[in-house]
């Protein structure tokens, strides 16, 4: 796990390193350079460049001030880079003043272009703006940046300091225009921004650079964070357990037009290690359960009503409960989730069709148990909040992170970056998974998987984010396997047995 940091925490932390840390802003700005120039003869080590003609393109702030820092080093190296300056060399910051000085010291004679030459480039340093910008991108500025992307177009490799230009920090949003980056050089921590989409899309390849501003420097812990290679893990197994041990599960799916959800999320938590599932469904989809899944146990009906004790006496039987996958929003399906919600006495895993059930009628909520996990897409999160679509894909921090607060549950917001939102504020992005996993059913296999890990006594403010990360590394790797365009759901069922080994591979034990 990762911290990532907001704009505000960043610019904190910057200013503990120097004032607490006793690093001066200089070493930080220094050591900023030092890894943008690693990536950059890294690109012409890769490109095989002879003499390439290297761009730095800086505006006026300390970000610009690394920019002309790296060109120095690049300098001292021997190359040639050109320098460009956007905007009133008057509104540059302490450090950048100090940074340009020190490359005329070291050759006099250098020109900086207040506009970028109409020439070609293999190499374009941008350095532009930084993780403060918060307002739409104008005038030269915009200019500036449109050039570099048009540059870029033209076969030049672009290296974007902290972030791309022009990508809000905090929200991955494009202020007007944004630089394309092919690697972006994140100094200390990566920020949201460079996460969520749009901004992730400009970001290219991240490299994070440690400059001097740790953990310590910190004045509080994060509040987002995004998992990773350390975070790949299933529950242990006990060498004196049985099939109790690992839990009992109940899920309420299907209806009598639809059975695949159900196989699909029982099949998901079963992969994951659950140790019993049962699945209260209609009728109508026992034989195709029974032949797709034998392990699993099956409470069928053909009408809800007069079949409230077979659920009671399933609900009183499980450790967890999953409920909405298929369900569809017939008046039986509601009375089913409201029986449901009536008699849960501890946090289940609400998905699909039982958040639609929801959305029109709020008073439900109050019955969901605390620290339930819900899972969203973004269509059923825009039902249940009453906000837009466009909305939510802007804010989707803000927005998880209220809904869970004011519920007392956990959000998991499914997009192409998952949020998972806590009741405490904390909030985790995901980055793992690929677009082949755009596909019917993954969402069943999420809700699975989640509520498999629930069972198996994983805390549901864990089991939220840690189903969230497998079931993208398992998406991951039926992507390789079958490649984007082929994959189905069943196909990331498959590749959860993967998960052991691939931790076992990168040498994780817990």
């Amino acid at each position: 796990m990762e911290y990532i940091l907001t704009k505000d925490e960043m610019l904190k932390a910057d200013e503990r390193t120097s004032t607490v840390m006793h690093i001066p802003s200089a070493v930080l700005m220094e050591r900023a350079a030092l890894a943008v120039v690693d990536c950059v003869l890294d690109i012409i080590k890769q490109e095989r460049m002879k003499n390439p003609a290297i761009l730095v393109v800086s505006g006026p702030g300390n970000n610009g001030g690394d920019g002309f820092a790296a060109g120095r080093i690049l300098v001292e190296k021997s190359y040639c880079p050109d320098f460009c300056l956007i905007g009133n060399p008057q509104k540059c910051s302490a450090g950048e003043k100090e940074e340009i000085e020190s490359l005329r010291a070291l050759k006099e004679d250098i020109e900086i272009y207040d506009r970028i030459p109409e020439k070609n480039y293999d190499i374009v340093i941008d350095a532009i703006f930084g993780v403060s910008l918060n307002r739409n991108i104008e005038g030269i500025f915009a200019e500036a940046v449109n050039k570099v992307i048009f540059l870029r177009e033209k076969g030049a490799k672009v290296v974007s300091v902290d972030i791309p230009s022009g990508v809000n920090a905090d929200s991955g949003q494009v202020m007007g225009t944004a630089v394309y980056a092919d690697y972006t050089v994140a100094c200390a921590f990566k920020k949201p921004g460079l996460l969520l989409y749009p901004g992730a899309l400009r970001a290219g390849k991240i490299i994070r650079a440690f400059i001097g501003i740790t953990e310590k420097s910190l004045e509080k812990e994060p509040l987002i964070t995004a998992p990773d290679e350390s975070d790949i893990f299933l529950p242990e197994r006990r060498e004196d357990s049985n099939k109790g041990t690992y839990g009992k599960i109940l899920i309420a799916a299907g209806s009598d037009e639809i059975c695949g959800a159900a196989v699909l999320a029982a099949s998901a938590a079963m992969r994951t290690g659950a140790g019993m599932v049962k699945v209260f469904t209609h009728e109508n989809n026992r034989a195709a359960i029974q032949a797709r899944l034998p392990e699993a146990l099956i409470a069928a009906y053909a009408d809800f009503e007069g079949n409230e004790d077979r659920l009671e006496e399933a609900i009183k039987w499980s450790d967890c409960v999953l409920v909405g996958p298929g369900i569809g929003k017939s008046d039986s399906a509601r009375k089913m989730l409201e029986f449901i919600l009536s008699r849960a006495e501890r946090p289940m895993v609400i998905d699909a069709d039982a958040l639609n059930i929801l959305s029109e009628n709020e008073k439900l909520f109050d019955k969901v148990p605390k620290n339930s996990i819900i899972t969203p897409h973004i269509g059923e999160m825009s039902r249940l909040c009453g906000l837009s679509i466009k909305e939510i894909k802007e804010r989707p921090l803000e927005i998880s992170e209220k809904f869970a607060k004011d519920h007392g549950i956990i959000c998991v917001l499914k997009d192409a970056r998952t949020v998972t939102a806590l009741p405490n504020g904390m909030k985790m992005i995901n980055t793992s998974g690929n677009n082949g996993m755009s596909t019917a059913g993954s969402g069943d296999v999420l809700a699975g998987m989640t509520v498999s890990l629930l069972a198996q006594g994983i805390k549901p403010e864990e089991a939220a984010w840690k189903a969230v990360y497998l079931h993208g590394i398992a998406g991951d790797k039926a992507r390789d396997k079958n490649g984007e365009h082929a994959m189905l759901a069943g196909d990331i069922i498959e590749e959860i047995k993967e998960l052991r080994k691939i931790r076992n591979t990168v040498g994780f034990s817990k």
